[in-house]
């Protein structure tokens, strides 16, 4: 990936911080866009300090203002935009009759709203070239039912459908769109759910019941997938949502009813 430029939002922390050192080890010059400047400059610092290419851009993605200074930072920096990952995110807890309207449509806001912005301008950059990858950050939450988190859920389907209908309009242009669909991942998000009152480590000894290889998945799992979507390794393949989930996606039926298992 050398001489090429990736964005990723969300990317000063978790999967999106993952999928920046992913690139960067392959040689690609790195946007992280992030609401935290704190994390997203130290991150970004540390990387130019080894001798990477990084850039931190403070964005809401959220904004179409924001999206719009992103992506023109990125093109007027490195004159081309070659990736770009949209996996900013935020999360609701609690059942639908107990939800909090303004919450609800700022979950859509970000997730699903602020990766149709960055899909619109990155669209128009790569048809320009020729050529592009996109990824999207969907979650297992997209494709089965996720519980207490209604518009987390909502947004992360409406995000696979977004994929699959770019990956159609795009294609002919040379532009491959794909998403990942992350599972239960050991990251800073975890952690805060856990705290809250969500599914998070409290569910630890479900494990077995819920994942078939029975652990968490780590944030470089996880950006190993999205870096090879984007990759020549992955030319042939668009208009997929791959589930990067240990199997929870397929699981069968519970736990105690499967041999082997306890």
């Amino acid at each position: 990936m050398t001489g090429r430029v990736a964005i990723v939002t969300g990317g000063a922390s978790g999967i999106g911080a993952a999928a920046v050192q992913g690139f960067v080890r392959r040689g690609a010059a790195v946007i992280i866009a992030d609401l935290d400047p704190v994390g997203g400059e130290d991150l970004a610092s540390t990387l130019r300090y080894d001798g990477h290419t990084a850039v931190f851009i403070e964005t809401d993605v959220s904004r179409a203002d924001h999206v719009e200074r992103m992506i023109g930072k990125a093109v007027s920096t490195f004159g081309r935009l070659d990736y770009a990952v949209n996996n900013a995110a935020t999360g609701d807890q609690g059942f639908i009759a107990d939800a909090d309207v303004e919450s609800w449509e700022r979950v859509v806001a970000v997730n699903l709203i602020g990766t149709f912005l960055c899909m619109k301008r990155e669209l128009h950059w790569m048809a320009k070239a020729g050529n592009g990858a996109i990824v999207n950050v969907a979650s297992l939450g997209g494709l089965k039912a996720s519980p207490t988190r209604s518009a987390y859920g909502a947004s992360k389907a409406a995000i696979i459908h977004l994929t699959t209908t770019a990956a159609n309009e795009y294609g002919q242009a040379g532009i491959r769109v794909n998403a990942v669909c992350p599972g239960w991942t050991k990251t800073p998000a975890l952690s805060l759910s856990a705290r809250s009152g969500g599914i998070g480590e409290k569910r630890a000894g479900l494990l077995d019941a819920l994942v078939p290889l029975g652990r968490y998945a780590s944030a470089d799992e996880q950006a190993e997938a999205i870096v090879w979507l984007c990759s020549e390794a992955a030319s042939f393949v668009t208009g997929q949502a791959i589930a990067v989930d240990g199997g929870a996606s397929v699981q069968l039926m519970s736990a105690p009813a499967l041999p082997g298992r306890h």
